[in-house]
């Protein structure tokens, strides 16, 4: 299958972020976001992949010989069914969950969040469960795991549980995020500090 998202936005920005200077003029620009998505789904595997491009009207040349742009990576995944109830999901991700308030794609966002993450799925009628893990490096290294991208997270644990019946579904998501830590003056005080979170959300719906 091949899918195309494409979403322009004009903005108007006064204010945003902080306070308006008396000195300042307005910002106001058109932000795209373009993703090509190429997926192919088999018997008890699933590819997908989605490109996609960031940009401001007018930020490249009318007659460019490149983009300053590019074009990034937002997912890139598969899955291997082992069966009707349980499989697994490895690669770049969205993780999205009930109102996204813990974990979600941010999709308000042009360039969106995605993970390098493998999740294990379980599903079966009304229960839902899944266990994701991530594990993040700036390279292939060849001594020490410390990370210095300050962009994301070192590691990653998190267990999500959702049962539907007729009137109300419950989710309970519990999440373990380390974040690496960097002493500025010894090396060997760098470490790993996890922080812990643990969230409920819960949907009525009464029939009418």
């Amino acid at each position: 299958t091949v899918d195309a998202d494409l979403r322009a936005r004009f903005e108007f920005r006064h204010g945003f972020k902080t306070l308006f200077p008396d000195s300042a003029n307005p910002a106001a620009f058109v932000v795209q976001r373009t993703r090509l998505k190429i997926g192919h789904k088999g018997e008890n595997v699933h590819f997908f992949t989605s490109l996609q491009n960031i940009r401001v009207w007018g930020d490249v040349s009318q007659l460019n010989s490149s983009d300053v742009n590019g074009v990034a990576v937002h997912e890139a995944w598969a899955k291997i069914s082992f069966n009707e109830n349980i499989g697994l999901k490895v690669g770049r991700q969205e993780l999205n969950y009930d109102d996204a308030r813990i974990l979600g794609n941010v999709d308000w966002a042009m360039q969106g969040r995605s993970h390098d993450a493998a999740l294990l799925r379980f599903s079966d009628n009304d229960l839902k469960i899944d266990a994701g893990v991530a594990f993040n490096q700036d390279g292939q290294s060849l001594v020490n795991t410390t990370l210095i991208n300050p962009g994301t997270y070192k590691s990653l644990q998190f267990l999500w549980a959702h049962l539907k019946r007729e009137e109300v579904s419950v989710s309970v998501l519990a999440l373990n995020n380390g974040l690496q830590f960097i002493d500025p003056t010894d090396a060997d005080q760098n470490e790993v500090r996890y922080s812990q979170t643990v969230g409920t959300h819960i949907k009525l719906s009464r029939m009418i």
